[in-house]
């Protein structure tokens, strides 16, 4: 389930990211800054559910033992 939600948050940030070149393509700047800003709290919001879920893994001695 864990990777199917990761794969399905960076097709979700590269239309976000893919919206926002559009917006500025045709000229639409505010639009563009409000996929842009959606962009990066797409970017925070992953990065501090990455730094979250490696903090749950047990410590290498303790992987070793389980295995």
């Amino acid at each position: 389930m864990d990777s199917k939600l990761k794969i399905a948050g960076i097709v979700f940030l590269a239309a976000l990211a893919f919206g926002a070149l559009w917006a500025l393509w045709i000229g639409l700047k505010v639009l563009a800054s409000i996929a842009g800003a959606g962009l990066v709290v797409g970017l925070a919001v992953g990065v501090v559910m990455g730094v979250r879920s490696r903090r749950k893994l047990p410590p290498p001695e303790d992987r070793a033992q389980i295995g």
